[in-house]
């Protein structure tokens, strides 16, 4: 599986939104210049975010953007999932005509446990997880260059 630049763009910006959740609506354009991303490109992912439930919108002079829920409930496969055609890592494992070596191929059972072990991991990572190592890495990066040394984390 590779994560495209639509998955990673879309993540930025939940979290993003969560950063800033239920303290106000957040313009797409805010969104973009601190990430770096194309306005246009944003609003296309924004859109599928939103046509999945997990954004809402509202227009007008103080409109913009904010999460569906709260960022405890939001974890990285729901954001994946509507912004990637797929999340698997081969395209055999749905069923037997995907692949005409279904029943005896002898490697499936790998990219079972390895598809399993990711979705575990994107399932069971929230955008509050991510808000918690966001402020772990501003926490250590405004300690200064030897705070490892000191026995940081």
């Amino acid at each position: 599986m590779r994560i495209s630049t639509k998955g990673r763009y879309g993540t930025r910006a939940m979290l993003a939104l969560a950063s800033r959740h239920n303290v106000r609506l957040v313009r797409a354009n805010e969104i973009a210049d601190e990430q770096g991303i194309s306005l246009k490109y944003l609003e296309s992912i924004l859109s599928a975010l939103k046509a999945a439930g997990l954004v809402h919108s509202e227009r007008g002079k103080n409109g913009g953007y904010r999460l569906a829920k709260a960022p405890v409930e939001i974890d990285l496969y729901s954001i994946l999932s509507p912004l990637e055609a797929s999340l698997d890592f081969v395209h055999c494992m749905d069923s037997y005509r995907s692949c005409k070596r279904f029943d005896v191929c002898v490697t499936r059972w790998v990219w079972a446990e390895l598809q399993e072990a990711t979705d575990r991991i994107l399932k069971g990572t929230s955008l509050e997880d991510l808000l918690k190592r966001l402020a772990d890495v501003d926490s250590n990066r405004t300690e200064g260059p030897h705070a490892r040394a000191r026995g940081s984390v």
